[in-house]
């Protein structure tokens, strides 16, 4: 897996990536950061277990119908992580080809910690910007995702 760090984001690379040589998105910070080094392997200190969960989310979610980029945010991406973070992954698709809920659902109760049912909203559930997403208790932390139209609410008029 390859993996990419800007100011706040660190990106997974998909095969088919169209946001790979762009500036990734921070929504933490709300700007585009201009720093898209390269780095491998993952630049951040994680936890085994937690590394292993991300790993695991994010074969599972590369996977998923039209999910064109998945990002790590958070205070993971920005190295402020701490022994109860949590990891916050974008999932990003395009307006035109959406990515499958369902999909992301079945993987949401995969990856649960038994006994829990995960939150999983459908596309645009929480709005315009950050449009939905779920909220996922595992055993080793809770995996918020986040969907992310690559084309930005405010482009759409």
């Amino acid at each position: 897996m390859e993996w990419r760090q800007s100011t706040h984001v660190v990106r997974f690379r998909l095969a088919d990536d169209p946001l790979w040589d762009r500036p990734a998105y921070s929504a933490e910070r709300g700007h585009l950061p201009g720093d898209n080094r390269v780095v491998s392997p993952l630049p951040i200190e994680l936890p085994p277990r937690k590394f292993q969960t991300l790993t695991t989310a994010v074969d599972a979610l590369k996977g998923v119908t039209n999910v064109t980029a998945l990002a790590l945010g958070g205070s993971y991406a920005r190295g402020l992580g701490r022994p109860g973070s949590d990891l916050d992954i974008g999932v990003y698709y395009r307006e035109a080809a959406p990515l499958k809920v369902a999909e992301v659902r079945a993987i949401a109760r995969s990856i649960c910690s038994p006994g829990s049912e995960p939150v999983v909203t459908e596309l645009y559930g929480w709005g315009p910007w950050v449009n939905g997403g779920a909220w996922i208790q595992t055993e080793a932390a809770k995996v918020d995702l986040v969907y992310r139209n690559v084309r930005p609410a405010s482009a759409r008029n």
